[in-house]
């Protein structure tokens, strides 16, 4: 879905704020941008329930002092919107003025699946989960019903407390050994979902696949290879890992994780305290996966291999010595080919998507990746 002025302007209208003020930060899945006069950060993206759960989650962490990113106060959060006035709110809505409230029947809570208990390996913990016998949060089977995405029905906001960016793009991966120890310590009185690293990979294939993506003329072009072809291979790759990470011992506890722990989404207060931002993601899993993303990093695109020791030692564990590395890092790999798929750039951009999808598909272990320059 590609966000029009009109609807930006209205959900900025309906927040109190001037879209004449709006400085865009990053236009991706989501799209994000800056309000340096009134403090805050607008945040837009496609409406699906999500978007009421990480308003219930940051209200929480927050009151936990979890160190993350603030809602900001003053807001009646999630802001939606249809797109305009013209558009006829489909049944369930209540439509004013071009925005909505969703009524939404309560949803019977689904049962957990039942799965034989897990006997423990010498030296390595078993998650409290898989030792009582109950369905461990990580994906199982292949579902199909994952490779469709959430029914969008217009644009959601959330606004935020403005922070300074980064001086020179990025803190630190060491920052955030902090943040997430006190994450993966707290008990937020929410209900997270389960860790589902493959469901939005899946959601990103899926969307790639719709008309409206002109995803086999783009993979003609940048990769010499039929898009119906390239998307097989991914939801094949999607199908190995989901049954070797079902397989997979976990060395560590399961409890809340950020799940896109990576030094993009590292911000500091005005204090100088790290905080994590994205808490989109944030659900019920092993803690390594949220180390992945910086040791990933190291080795893919040449990252600084002291700044992720610092991190290994403030937060004492190196992921990379777990049994599950491998499947993890190549989940990452995974994870960071397929997210552009809905909205198939051009450029140096496209070059490089070309090159993470190639790596992929070839599984090239020793390839040197880029950043992505943020979009706008």
């Amino acid at each position: 879905m590609e966000l029009a002025d009109a609807e930006l302007s209205g959900l900025c209208r309906a927040a109190g704020l001037d879209p004449a003020d709006a400085e865009p930060v990053q236009r991706s899945v989501n799209h994000t941008y800056r309000f340096p006069s009134a403090g805050v950060v607008l945040r837009v993206c496609p409406d699906t329930p999500r978007v009421d759960r990480l308003v219930r989650t940051a209200a929480e962490l927050e009151r936990l002092e979890v160190p993350t990113v603030r809602l900001a106060p003053g807001f009646d959060q999630p802001i939606r919107s249809l797109g305009g006035p013209d558009r006829r709110a489909p049944a369930g809505i209540r439509l004013t003025s071009g925005f909505v409230q969703p009524i939404r029947p309560p949803v019977p809570p689904v049962p957990p699946v039942p799965v034989a208990p897990v006997a423990p390996v010498p030296g390595r913990a078993v998650p409290d989960a898989a030792r009582r016998g109950r369905r461990v949060p990580v994906p199982g089977q292949p579902d199909r019903a994952a490779d469709r995405p959430d029914r969008v029905v217009g644009w959601a906001a959330t606004v935020w407390r403005l922070l300074p960016p980064a001086p020179a793009g990025r803190y630190p991966a060491s920052d955030l050994a902090g943040p997430l120890r006190a994450l993966h310590a707290s008990r937020p009185a929410v209900d997270l979902p389960d860790w589902d690293p493959l469901g939005p990979v899946r959601e990103m294939i899926s969307r790639a696949a719709t008309p409206a993506v002109p995803f086999g003329a783009w993979t003609r072009e940048h990769l010499d290879r039929p898009g119906p072809a390239v998307l097989a291979a991914l939801r094949a790759r999607c199908d190995e890992l989901a049954a070797r990470l079902a397989a997979a011992r976990w060395a560590t506890p399961v409890g809340p994780v950020h799940a896109d722990a990576h030094t993009g989404n590292l911000l500091r207060t005005a204090s100088g305290e790290p905080v994590l931002a994205d808490l989109d993601s944030i659900s019920r899993g092993p803690a390594e996966v949220d180390l992945v993303a910086a040791a990933h990093a190291v080795g893919r695109l040449a990252g600084d291999p002291g700044d992720y020791r610092r991190l290994v030692d403030a937060y004492g564990f190196d992921v990379r010595e777990s049994e599950v590395w491998s499947d993890l890092r190549a989940l990452r790999d995974l994870q960071l080919a397929v997210h552009l798929l809905p909205r198939l750039p051009d450029g140096p951009v496209a070059a490089e998507l070309a090159r993470r999808l190639e790596t992929v598909l070839t599984a090239d272990d020793a390839a040197i990746w880029e950043r992505y320059p943020a979009m706008t």
